[in-house]
């Protein structure tokens, strides 16, 4: 089939969908946050604004390092800088609900670290959202990439079967 303009003759851009995360599943994830949405965080439907949700991933991984003691084993002078965040919306989450935000760690590679997440509603099994963070070690001196060592990766290690 053409995908000729009938009038510029020109060629139109093929549609590029992004693919969807899969929809995961309360079993799947390891490390679960709860708090419940505040006001400040909807938007004038009473939903929460698509960027908190970015937040919310955030906010399990802030907690998910704490609880693994992440911040003492990495060394000084390094950090982690995210550089990749993606987000699938499936069900709308409102104001004053409780949500449980879910974390994985899904993959290691030599310097990053792959995050899915999820957010539920405090009795649902399947998610209302789902995302992906993308973490590098950076050495702070030279802005580049650092290996992972070892105590840091078995801090992190998969909280999912391979």
């Amino acid at each position: 089939m053409d995908k000729r303009s009938p009038t510029s003759g020109n060629r139109q851009p093929q549609s590029r969908a992004v693919p969807a995360l899969e929809r995961p599943k309360r079993e799947d994830m390891r490390f679960f946050h709860r708090i419940r949405v505040r006001f400040s965080e909807v938007d004038r439907q009473n939903v929460v604004f698509f960027a908190n949700y970015f937040n919310y991933f955030d906010i399990a991984l802030t907690e998910f390092c704490r609880a693994r003691g992440i911040a003492a084993l990495r060394p000084q002078g390094y950090e982690f800088h995210v550089v990749h965040a993606s987000t699938d919306y499936v069900e709308p989450i409102r104001y004053d609900e409780e949500i449980d935000i879910a974390l994985r760690t899904a993959r290691i590679g030599a310097s990053s670290v792959t995050f899915r997440a999820a957010i539920f509603g405090s009795s649902q099994h399947e998610a209302k959202a789902g995302g992906m963070t993308v973490w590098v070690l950076t050495d702070q001196a030279t802005g580049r990439s650092s290996a992972i060592p070892d105590a840091l990766r078995e801090a992190l290690a998969p909280t999912f079967p391979k």
